[in-house]
């Protein structure tokens, strides 16, 4: 089997929940082996689900993981966790700074220590300022202060919740492309550097068209509509007949205007002197949108679709969380993709957002129990039997096995 481009690489995922440790698994995917440092009782997000029969957020984001479940509250626990660190490449944390420095795990202490280490941490507010301890989760950070909580609601109507993890893994992909640019700093000095992001950076440049319009002057959600007119009739939703939607977003109507009017049987509309030119189209916007609606209406998105793509309209429908999972465009090109171990509930998972020509990535192994490669990971470092025997004894080191 070909080398994946990590491979060589020993990961240190020293985080909790979602956004750090998902930087770890994009870059477990291409063959980095990752170990995940757990306290004893495991990370909480191991119970995130503990209703359902199967974790499957952990089974996702901890998958071709190797878990150390480490005590770092007692010394010797720490001063062990400190030797793995000595032999690896990429220390990734979502830990506040603040408790990173009472641990001596910040980084100008890892630095003394291995020169040559990539230190990467995620913050909910960033590293600086009156809020840089401040625990975060990407729905207060990242949707909630960013603005994007704000702008994504009607007028007047109660803010919506995010969807889980949906600020977490956008996080997670920036901290892996910071940690990649260290790595290539690396390659041409041999010093290790510490990068960073935070929720709330990444949902600022989610939301920075709308916060570049404030800069502006332009404030899009206090000039928001209940019902507002319609100012595009070839860029907005549209309902079918079976209670579907569909997304028109043409624009290049030049080309694409006559295309949608044969796809939806409409061919006379293209001579329609109200809708010929751009300038006629915007004059009449309402008729226009008005006999789109009728035409979408009578018709569902089973029948219409194949009629838009075979036209080369540009448009999109929503989609339901199953037709996702069974989307033959989505198995194709491995954004859903089998998992190398299988079991009930976890037969495909969802792969990270990056691909490189010519590498195919990891298959994905299933998540580690607690604890599961505890000693064999201390054997590979030079920890002795006798002393892995006295961290177990003494409720330092744990395993599954306990």
């Amino acid at each position: 089997m070909p080398r994946l481009p990590l491979d060589q690489l020993r990961v240190v995922d020293l985080g909790s929940w979602v956004a750090g440790p998902a930087a770890a698994t994009i870059m477990s995917d291409f063959g980095a082996e990752v170990i995940k440092v757990e306290p004893p009782e495991g990370d909480p997000y191991r119970n995130a689900l503990a209703a359902q029969p199967v974790n499957y957020f952990w089974l996702m984001d901890a998958r071709n993981k190797r878990s150390l479940a480490i005590d770092l509250k007692q010394a010797a626990g720490l001063a062990v966790l400190l030797r793995v660190i000595d032999s690896s490449d990429v220390f990734v944390t979502n830990y506040r700074s603040n408790l990173l420095a009472r641990l001596s795990l910040d980084y100008a202490a890892l630095a003394k220590r291995n020169p040559k280490l990539i230190y990467a941490q995620i913050t909910g507010y960033g590293e600086t300022g009156p809020e840089a301890d401040k625990t975060g989760f990407d729905v207060t950070a990242w949707w909630g202060r960013s603005g994007l909580q704000d702008f994504m609601r009607s007028p007047g109507q109660k803010p919506i919740p995010s969807a889980p993890g949906m600020g977490d893994h956008p996080t997670a992909s920036s901290l892996f492309g910071a940690i990649m640019l260290a790595l290539y700093q690396r390659e041409r000095t041999g010093k290790g550097s510490k990068v960073g992001t935070s929720l709330i950076a990444n949902g600022a440049w989610s939301n920075s068209m709308i916060l570049q319009g404030m800069v502006a002057g332009v404030d899009w959600v206090a000039n928001r509509q209940a019902n507002p007119p319609v100012a595009s009739a070839l860029n907005g939703l549209y309902a079918t007949q079976d209670g579907r939607w569909i997304h028109l977003s043409i624009h290049n109507p030049a080309k694409e205007w006559p295309r949608l009017a044969r796809a939806l049987n409409r061919a006379d509309l293209i001579t329609d002197e109200r809708f010929a030119t751009p300038a006629a189209r915007a004059a009449h916007v309402g008729a226009l949108h008005a006999l789109i609606a009728e035409a979408f209406a009578a018709r569902r998105l089973d029948e219409v679709r194949p009629s838009l793509e075979r036209e080369e309209v540009t448009f999109g429908f929503t989609a339901s969380s199953g037709e996702v999972i069974d989307d033959p465009q989505l198995r194709a090109t491995g954004v859903v993709t089998p998992v190398a171990t299988p079991s009930e509930g976890y037969d495909v998972t969802i792969s990270s957002p990056i691909w490189m020509a010519g590498v195919t990535k990891r298959k994905p192994r299933t998540a580690p129990a607690l604890g599961q490669h505890s000693a064999k990971i201390l054997e590979e470092i030079g920890v002795t039997s006798a002393e892995i025997d006295a961290l177990f004894a003494a409720g330092i080191l744990h395993t599954t096995a306990d």
